[in-house]
């Protein structure tokens, strides 16, 4: 039974009550009626209904507890707790759930990250991770889906968009960050992104597309990062990617 608010939780007392008021007035009845001694079996069951209120509490309130956390464990395997956005596992179920259709997808991490981790240490580090995913939400829209990939690699999804409206995307997210304004312990940190990006959907593999928008996010690298560059701009040179 779902039961995730008190709200839920008290109907459920009140449900289980009405049918003990009701069991138990019949009861009651028959006692009466036909004569069953007082202390009888339909005694017995009045009895055991009339602690249906405190039983069905505890009880309801255990549901509840249990359906919370059954919640809580399906966000905890769908989102990265660090920028609350999507994990990759999550987002590559939803990727290949999606409908046929025109869209883009998009790869891209932030410029010499390893160079803040090393310099500052890591808790600086996760919170340019954290800023720099709110400013990547700021500039998905509804309907859009963005997931921290890995380490300080990021995925978007830009549903419906072709490729005039891909570009844009892609070069906002890429201002919102360089635009961004990060303070941390009184340092302050300006961040870029390096972006690759690719058309998805309309018989595009998932798969096909996120290794194109790879081969652009190396390009973006290559050309000097803090840029975006479509998939489709150029053919991409020979880049040698490190071993994982």
């Amino acid at each position: 039974m779902m039961i995730k608010s008190r709200a839920g939780l008290l109907g459920f007392v009140l449900a289980v009550s009405a049918a003990a008021i009701v069991l138990g007035s019949g009861a009651d009845f028959l006692t009466v009626r036909y004569g069953l001694p007082a202390h009888g079996p339909v005694h017995v069951v009045t009895t055991v209904l009339v602690c249906a209120l405190p039983i069905s509490w505890f009880v309801g309130a255990r549901l509840m507890q249990l359906n919370r956390l059954k919640d809580q464990l399906e966000i905890t395997s769908r989102y990265d707790r660090l920028t609350g956005l999507l994990n990759r596992p999550a987002f590559m179920d939803m990727l290949a759930e999606l409908p046929p259709r025109t869209g883009a997808v998009a790869l891209l991490d932030v410029d010499f990250f390893k160079r803040v981790n090393d310099t500052h240490g890591h808790f600086v580090g996760d919170k340019v991770l954290a800023h720099v995913a709110r400013c990547l939400s700021q500039a998905c829209r509804p309907g859009d889906m963005i997931c921290r990939f890995g380490g300080e690699e990021f995925a978007v999804l830009f549903a419906d968009a072709g490729v005039e409206m891909a570009q844009r995307l892609a070069a906002d997210m890429v201002r919102s960050v360089a635009e961004s304004a990060l303070s941390v312990e009184g340092h302050s940190h300006h961040l870029t992104i390096s972006l690759g990006y690719a058309l998805a959907g309309d018989g595009i593999d998932p798969a096909q597309a996120l290794q194109s928008a790879d081969l652009a996010l190396y390009r973006a690298k290559a050309q000097g990062r803090n840029r975006a560059v479509a998939a489709w701009d150029a053919e991409p040179p020979q880049v040698i990617r490190p071993a994982a």
